[in-house]
């Protein structure tokens, strides 16, 4: 529930110089913009395994998108992870993004098996350069 500059616990928030409407949570408060391009997503390789990580809130949860490499130019999306406190700001979205830009830059395509993953596909046509099959 949003709460007012009056409510003592009320913060100020930007976000990519916008102000956004605080709300109340138990702990810190988690403010999420619609747009989450500002988002440090980190990526880590082990072997044939990948990952996309971000932590919105510093002290809060990580989300995650893993994959596996089924060959030099195939990628499978088998799980994307985002905690309660982040869902509905676009996280797993800006991961999938980061996927899918990164598999443009180095010409690969993409198998979404991770179903959140493949309803992104679904909904943004323009990624199917990358999309197997």
């Amino acid at each position: 529930m949003p709460i007012s500059p009056q409510d003592p616990h009320f913060k100020a928030f930007t976000i990519d110089g916008v102000a956004r409407n605080a709300h109340r949570a138990r702990g810190p408060i988690t403010i999420l913009s619609r747009a989450m391009t500002d988002l440090e997503i980190t990526h880590e390789l082990n072997g044939s395994k990948g990952r996309y990580a971000t932590r919105p809130n510093p002290d809060g949860a990580e989300a995650e998108l893993t994959y596996s490499r089924a060959s030099d130019k195939l990628i499978i999306i088998d799980h994307t992870g985002v905690p309660e406190e982040y869902r509905g700001g676009k996280v797993g979205f800006a991961l999938v993004q980061r996927a899918v830009e990164e598999a443009r830059e180095k010409g690969h395509k993409i198998l979404p098996l991770c179903p959140f993953a493949a309803a992104q596909f679904r909904r943004h046509p323009d990624w199917r350069d990358v999309l197997n099959g």
